[in-house]
């Protein structure tokens, strides 16, 4: 997680960190990391990093590797992980010391997000509200929406703290705006980067294209087919696809390889059911993207900064208007737009109240 890895850059020298993760990339992607060794602590950047096989993702071999490390706190990321919910009932049984834990929801309390899965997460609530499995937390929002998300779902009398999402120290530095592709008024090269499931909502990006017969658009899909089903439905609708629109399906991409698609794409499109950040959105508009989103991210102002739009999902013929202008842009028009885009990125990066915003978190949890 890239919250994870900025963490840790931006405070290693105040903080001794210990990460335990799993030793795969994704539900889609079980193969073992073959850079680190599976179940002992590996140096990595600035951290000491546990790799888990998902076998022994169990509250047995999580107890004893918490007090081997002895931490003065603990930073949780995730309401549903496995590892959150495994150590926060070791934490519950008294198996390890009662120390100060954050956690961080990262966009899984929104209501789009609980509507995935919702048979498991639904069921799963309430009972551990019950068990007290999330009592006695410090919980972390991204923003005053996740701030509301968690007292909807945890209690109304819950105090979040608010920290934005750390994001890298730079993004593509020495970006220029000649390493876009030309922009012809007519054509568009348009990327969707994200994992493919229900809550990035791929399908409905893809319902909106169906609609716009006129122009040539270049689609490329970029992320792992977490959910078989659902890519499945999507996989059939682009084979409906009008014919001016060629699509290639890409897959999972290292981080490098995905700032270089960002790149040789104008546009970004993401109809997400919520997110709390969207490094990739940032990521986007660092290489120059307008971004083309819904609602439901912190990203609501984009329009009036002339760097994409923001569009309800409740408004299909809105998202297709907006993904024609895309198609008509001249080069000049979307110069304008990608200079926006970069010009909002730099600025989120170089903003010193993100990380200070952290800080206060980390300060208050853990007393420093």
């Amino acid at each position: 997680m890239w919250s994870v890895v900025n963490l840790v850059d931006r405070f290693s020298d105040t903080y001794d960190f210990f990460v335990v993760t799993r030793n795969h990339e994704s539900r889609s992607d079980f193969a073992p990391f073959t850079s680190v060794k599976t179940g002992s602590w590996n140096d990595v950047g600035g951290a000491h990093a546990f790799y888990m096989a998902p076998g022994d993702v169990t509250v047995a071999a999580i107890t004893p590797l918490v007090n081997e490390i002895e931490p003065d706190g603990v930073f949780l990321n995730s309401v549903f992980s496995i590892l959150v919910v495994r150590y926060l009932l070791a934490r519950r049984r008294g198996l390890v010391k009662r120390i100060p834990v954050v956690l961080a929801p990262c966009g899984d309390l929104t209501p789009g997000a609980l509507r995935s899965k919702r048979w498991k997460k639904l069921p799963f609530l309430p009972v551990a509200r019950r068990f007290g499995l999330y009592s006695g937390l410090l919980w972390k929002a991204s923003t005053e929406i996740e701030c509301e998300d968690i007292r909807r779902v945890f209690g109304k009398n819950l105090d979040p703290m608010i920290a934005p999402d750390l994001p890298p120290r730079e993004v593509l530095p020495g970006f220029s705006i000649d390493r876009k592709p030309p922009k012809i008024s007519g054509s568009m090269r348009l990327v969707f980067m994200s994992r493919i499931d229900r809550k990035k909502n791929l399908e409905y990006l893809i319902d909106r294209l169906s609609s716009i017969a006129e122009g040539g658009i270049e689609l490329s899909i970029v992320g792992p087919h977490e959910d078989a089903r659902y890519w499945g439905v999507c996989r059939e609708k682009i084979r409906r696809l009008p014919s001016n629109i060629d699509v290639n399906v890409v897959g999972a991409v290292s981080y490098l390889e995905g700032l270089k698609l960002l790149t040789e794409n104008h546009f970004f499109a993401l109809p997400t059911l919520g997110e709390n950040f969207g490094y990739v959105m940032l990521e986007a508009l660092a290489a120059g993207c307008p971004i083309v989103v819904s609602e439901r991210t912190i990203w609501g102002h984009i329009e009036d900064r002339n760097a994409g739009w923001a569009v309800s999902l409740e408004e299909p013929e809105a998202w297709v208007e907006v993904l024609k202008s895309c198609v008509a842009m001249d080069r000049n028009q979307f110069e304008k737009l990608s200079e926006s885009a970069r010009r909002i990125a730099v600025e989120w990066l170089c903003d010193p109240g993100v990380e200070a915003a952290t800080a206060k978190v980390l300060e208050s949890a853990f007393g420093m």
